[in-house]
């Protein structure tokens, strides 16, 4: 089961609880006017924790698909809505800004896309990595430090990221977030067929052990 629970904070600025059947995360707007995620844990004893994005949920999935898009096309303006936000690469996406070039290869690798905490260092610093498969987006928060403490806390700065444009990517998803409602949502086609599979998976796992 997935669940988004979204409240105000103290700066009247949404923060958002991702819950899942693996674990939860947060994702809340800074008094700095940076962006942060972070992994929430009763006992915080693991350095890495796994979170499954699936199409269960498919407003948060496509989300996420969105994030991935954008860094791999090198287009992080890609989803921004067009009326609130220009966007540089739009008319020639092979014309592509020199900072944007390097900031994607350093977000890319093997696993799929690793953002190091922007008060982290690349070598301790603590990391999300967002990686696709067939019908989920796996997430794996993995702790380092921050002024000297461990945490599993990511930021994305606004000014001076290592990353930068892509801090824009992971902004406008925060937007979006806004405009999910839990009690008046419509469920999409993709996440209806995705819940019927898992229906027959869990009848054949059924099946087997009752033979």
């Amino acid at each position: 089961m997935i669940k988004i629970k979204k409240e105000l904070d103290e700066w009247n600025c949404y923060k958002y609880l991702i819950q899942t059947d693996e674990g939860s995360f947060e994702i809340n707007w800074g008094g700095d006017l940076d962006l942060y995620w972070e992994y929430v844990s009763d006992d915080n004893k693991n350095d890495s924790y796994k979170i499954d994005i699936t199409k269960e949920n498919y407003f948060l999935y496509s989300l996420f698909d969105e994030i991935y898009d954008s860094v791999i096309t090198c287009n992080p303006y890609k989803y921004a809505p067009k009326e609130n936000l220009y966007n540089p690469f739009e008319k020639d996406i092979f014309n592509k800004d020199v900072v944007a070039i390097r900031s994607m290869e350093y977000l890319l690798e093997d696993e799929g896309i690793t953002w190091i905490s922007d008060d982290g260092t690349k070598e301790d610093g603590a990391r999300v990595t967002i990686k696709k498969c067939n019908d989920k987006y796996e997430l794996t928060f993995k702790r380092g430090y921050s002024d000297g403490y461990k945490t599993h806390g990511i930021r994305f700065r606004n000014s001076g990221s290592r990353y930068t444009p892509f801090n824009t990517s992971f902004v406008i998803m925060y937007n979006k977030l806004k405009y999910y409602d839990e009690d008046n949502r419509q469920i999409h086609m993709e996440e209806y067929i995705y819940g019927e599979k898992i229906k027959k998976m869990k009848g054949k796992e059924y099946e087997k052990q009752h033979e």
